[in-house]
């Protein structure tokens, strides 16, 4: 996020958008693409250390948007421990799916609902400017399906989307020996 406010600095670039308008008109020099980081459990990482947990979530939901970094937190164990009021005051899209309790629902949505759900990519939404939640319903897709999408991506090993890919995944190993594994899990 710091190198590429840098980089935008030096354009005068307000955003990623603005940045990318601007570096098209050089010559030899590539966009800055989007980035979804995903915290797959954020309870994890509170638990082992929530105080630098919470700074660097805050600092990147405050700052990272401007720069093309975009962030999906979840957690399957929704407390005021896991969300606390900084990190909800600076995550205010939120989605939930079917929770145990009504206390659940209020620690992520601020209101009860979320207990009501039926699962299957039932879901409630509530959005950064909305008066209330929105039920949803989310796709759910099936492991053919995945499989699908796996054997049609797998087939282009020398593009360059395939490379990049290719590099990530090794970089992000999380000890799966299997690339398709890995590819598998993430999709």
């Amino acid at each position: 996020m710091d190198r590429r406010y840098r980089k935008m600095e030096k354009l005068g670039a307000k955003d990623l958008d603005d940045y990318n308008v601007k570096i098209k008109r050089r010559r030899g020099e590539k966009q800055l693409p989007r980035i979804v980081v995903v915290v797959d459990e954020l309870a994890d990482l509170m638990m082992m250390a929530q105080n630098e947990t919470e700074q660097t979530l805050v600092r990147l939901a405050q700052m990272a948007r401007a720069t093309g970094i975009h962030l999906v937190v979840a957690t399957q164990r929704p407390s005021t421990d896991i969300l606390t009021g900084v990190i909800k005051a600076n995550f205010p899209t939120r989605i939930s799916f079917a929770v145990a309790s009504a206390t659940d629902s209020r620690v992520i949505l601020d209101t009860n609902g979320a207990e009501s759900l039926l699962g299957q990519g039932d879901m409630l939404f509530l959005g950064s400017e909305a008066a209330g939640t929105v039920r949803i319903q989310g796709v759910k897709t099936t492991d053919t399906e995945v499989d699908s999408v796996v054997d049609y991506w797998s087939k282009y090993k020398h593009s360059e989307l395939a490379e990049k890919s290719r590099t990530m995944l090794t970089k992000m190993r999380f000890g799966c020996r299997s690339k398709r594994k890995l590819l598998h899990g993430m999709i």
